[in-house]
């Protein structure tokens, strides 16, 4: 060859030859017929799942469609038409700000979740009761590269260091592990630490399923199913009110009403606390009162929203399961706020707070709103109540009524 020190032979092989005999060619078959009989595995992996990497199943009918059309018609275009149509199928993909829960496909039969503790996140079972499994990805500003953010506990986790050594966790993202993730068809993550000072980058869970190690990124217990949060769900009970504070961005479904609360009012000489609704979405760790004219079990939206601290006021939200600190605080149940006589401030919870003790504090809305009776029985006032059509009522039911002062009355 030109200025080369070597020189191409060209020279004819069979398929035998090549293969050792495993195949031969045969010029009799129909190339048609052979890709026919395994045109169905092309859709193989793609009948769609709901975890990070998998296909959106929202998104593969175009391909079964090509497959039936190639059937009918065995043809190269309509061969291509099927690899075009699957090389535009969605992928779930990791949504900026968006909320997941991590679970280990290895260890303890893929039933361990990524779970926050106070000095460091660990693994545990599924636990929906609060939202303490619910991790975002925040965008560190570079594409496709996040950090691992717990909105209870409100802290990052830290990059990975050396081997067998667990990842700190911290509130400053300057301090925080920079994360990849490698989604795959069968629903199965590499979370691949990018700023890792030790040999290796995947987030690993270890043999005693308690710590979080580096590791390599394909080891089967570095491999996570990231399953993508789209509500939270909230029991409204038969007092038809409860308090929530979420990490996240929520809007209320049908039948849920949104309230915040504006300060202390006095309502016929018994002093509540004044609430006004609340449109639209509420804003990350906004602690607010959700009521419902029918108890039941309730599924929030959540929506996507960069995080917030939670901030002092007095109507307090608490976040992660928390003692709970000195001072008046009140629990609502049947339509007021009462001292709460717990030492421990629950997750996901509001309690309204005073300097002044108070045997409760009723729910009072602007212009004539609803008032909890029983906590203005309980003050030793004598109450006339009047159904909505201005008839009295002696022995009142589940309903609102209104008091000879004009006032409305919520009966639990």
């Amino acid at each position: 060859t030109h200025n080369a020190d070597y020189t191409i032979i060209y020279k004819n092989y069979t398929i035998e030859q090549i293969t050792d005999s495993a195949f031969t060619y045969d010029p009799t078959v129909n190339a048609s017929v052979v890709i026919l009989d395994g045109i169905d595995q092309k859709a193989e992996g793609l009948e769609g799942g709901t975890m990070v990497g998998q296909v959106d199943a929202s998104n593969t009918a175009g391909v079964q469609a090509a497959i039936d059309a190639y059937k009918a018609n065995p043809t190269f275009d309509n061969y291509q038409a099927i690899n075009q149509a699957i090389a535009n199928i969605q992928r779930i993909e990791v949504v900026p700000f968006g909320y997941y829960r991590l679970r280990n496909t290895e260890r303890q039969t893929a039933q361990l979740y990524l779970q926050p503790e106070a000095t460091r996140v660990t693994a545990a079972r599924s636990d929906l009761r609060n939202a303490d499994q619910f991790f975002s990805f925040v965008p560190t500003g570079t594409e496709g590269q996040y950090y691992l953010y717990n909105g209870n506990y409100q802290y990052y986790l830290g990059p990975l260091t050396a081997t067998e050594t667990q990842p700190i966790i911290t509130t400053n993202t300057a301090e925080a592990g920079v994360w990849v993730v490698n989604g795959s068809l069968d629903g199965k993550s590499q979370v691949v630490c990018q700023n890792n000072t030790g040999s290796y980058k995947g987030l690993h869970l270890a043999g005693d399923n308690a710590r979080l190690v580096p590791w390599t990124a394909s080891a089967p217990a570095s491999l996570w199913y990231i399953e993508p949060v789209k509500t939270f769900d909230v029991t409204i009970p038969a007092s038809m009110c409860t308090t929530v504070c979420l990490p996240f961005a929520f809007e209320a479904p049908e039948g849920v009403t949104v309230y915040t609360t504006a300060g202390l009012v006095q309502v016929e000489e018994q002093m509540c606390v004044k609430i006004e609704q609340v449109e639209g979405t509420v804003a990350p760790a906004r602690p607010v009162i959700l009521q419902s004219a029918q108890p039941g079990d309730y599924s929030l939206n959540i929506v996507t929203m960069e995080p917030a601290e939670l901030t002092a006021t007095a109507f307090v939200g608490n976040l992660k399961a928390s003692p709970k600190p000195e001072g008046n605080y009140y629990d609502l149940q049947n339509g007021s706020f009462v001292p709460f006589t717990e030492t421990t401030l629950h997750a996901n919870k509001a309690y309204y707070t005073t300097e002044t003790a108070y045997e409760s504090l009723p729910l009072s809305l602007e212009n004539g709103g609803t008032v909890g009776l029983g906590s203005i029985e309980k003050a030793g006032k004598n109450v006339r109540l009047y159904d909505l059509n201005g008839r009295r009522v002696k022995h009142p039911s589940h309903g609102i009524y209104v008091t000879s002062e004009g006032q409305k009355v919520l009966v639990p």
